[in-house]
């Protein structure tokens, strides 16, 4: 069997790691770092759309086409099946594949995804500013720390079980004010101000003047992981490139100087941004020859906001119908993760489970993931395992509710 697992960023460098990992789980493998030759942000694109639609696409096609081929010389066979895996920019490029070249993988799994390219990147651009407007409206981790505390006490109840984690995020409607200063101020409490940026990052990034949504947002309970989106000096490197070199083709643009139109950039962003975005729902040339699609995400992510992985889903079901998408594509939403599952991207906190083994198992033996269980290991001890129920069904102690 085959198996090829996306990159993130803009491609970079071929990492031995990777295809060593495939190699001990007994499959053949490949990569590639599509045409960045060890580049990890996006320079390597600026004036080149050939190279874009590498990136976008053409990369892991002609990859594993050659791969397979090689593959089939060398032992005689072609592969009995070919799978992708991959999170956060790797998620696009397997849901780009299964949009673009149906037949290259017989099966995908991928998380944590930023299918709309453009749109992203306004998120993460959006979510820094929330935080840089004045020094006031700043906010020091030990006042995320108080903010996440009251999102859990008004939201963890609402599905029924207290244990410490927010099954959908979507229906809390926690509003920060709740934790406002009532006098002088102190790290348990918010300003007014840091109250205004709390309420602009849990709210979508929107088009001033069609009113439309764009992207997001982050959610709450997410609030210990907005650090490394807001504390730094400037906005997400990825975002940066992808105005730097894609949209602007300047690499002296300065977002202070000529800050970013969240309507007239955002035009010209899905436009160039085109053959890097994966948004086309209708997967029905992959469904048809036996396609199968995992999806995963955690709703405490901050890199991706996770509704991205709701929206795209909700996409494929209106397109394609939910017979369809029950028998050949599955969402889980993991409460309290951030990220991507394993220890590469948790820290001390890390959720595991394996979605390479729940999507082999469904190709093969037809055996529909219905739930999953994750493992929440803290400091490198399980602490607990959740239950985890197919979108949009949420866990309610030790069974799967609604949807």
């Amino acid at each position: 069997m085959f198996l090829a697992r996306g990159y993130s960023f803009y491609g970079g460098s071929m990492d031995p790691v990777v295809l060593a990992g495939a190699l001990q789980l007994g499959y053949a493998t490949a990569t590639t770092d599509a045409g960045g030759n060890g580049e990890r942000g996006a320079s390597f694109l600026l004036h080149q759309p050939e190279r874009l639609v590498d990136v976008g696409e053409r990369a892991w096609h002609s990859t594993a086409s050659l791969a397979k081929v090689l593959a089939s010389a060398f032992y005689g066979a072609a592969p009995r099946a070919s799978y992708f895996t991959g999170c956060g920019g790797a998620g696009r490029q397997g849901l780009k594949a299964a949009q673009r070249y149906p037949a290259d993988f017989d099966g995908i799994a991928v998380g944590g995804i930023a299918h709309d390219t453009s749109h992203f990147a306004f998120a993460q651009m959006w979510v820094w500013e929330a935080a840089h407007r004045s020094q006031a409206h700043l906010l020091p981790a030990e006042k995320l720390a108080a903010l996440n505390r009251a999102a859990i006490r008004a939201c963890d109840a609402r599905d029924g079980t207290v244990d410490g984690l927010i099954a959908d995020p979507r229906d809390c409607g926690f509003d920060p004010a709740i934790v406002r200063c009532k006098a002088a101020d102190g790290a348990d409490c918010l300003t007014a101000e840091q109250v205004d940026t709390a309420r602009a990052i849990y709210s979508p990034v929107i088009n001033p003047r069609t009113k439309a949504k764009i992207f997001g947002p982050l959610m709450p309970g997410s609030e210990l992981g907005w650090a490394s989106a807001i504390a730094a000096e400037q906005p997400s490197s990825y975002a940066l490139d992808f105005f730097k070199y894609l949209v602007f083709e300047d690499p002296t643009w300065d977002h202070t100087a000529r800050p970013l139109d969240y309507d007239r950039d955002l035009e010209r962003a899905t436009r160039v941004a085109a053959s890097l975005s994966a948004v086309d729902p209708d997967l029905t040339p992959f469904v048809d020859r036996g396609g199968k699609l995992l999806m995963f995400g955690g709703w405490n992510d901050t890199a991706i906001p996770p509704t991205a992985n709701t929206d795209y889903y909700e996409s494929v079901q209106r397109r394609m119908g939910s017979k369809v998408v029950r028998d050949s594509v599955r969402l889980f939403m993991v409460p309290g993760m951030g990220h991507c599952p394993g220890p590469a991207f948790g820290g001390k906190t890390t959720y595991e489970f394996d979605p390479l083994e729940l999507l082999v198992d469904w190709h093969l033996h037809g055996n529909s993931p219905a739930k999953i269980i994750a493992r929440r290991v803290v400091e490198g001890r399980t602490e607990r395992e959740i239950l985890v129920c197919r979108y949009p069904q949420i866990a309610v102690g030790d069974s799967c509710r609604g949807g």
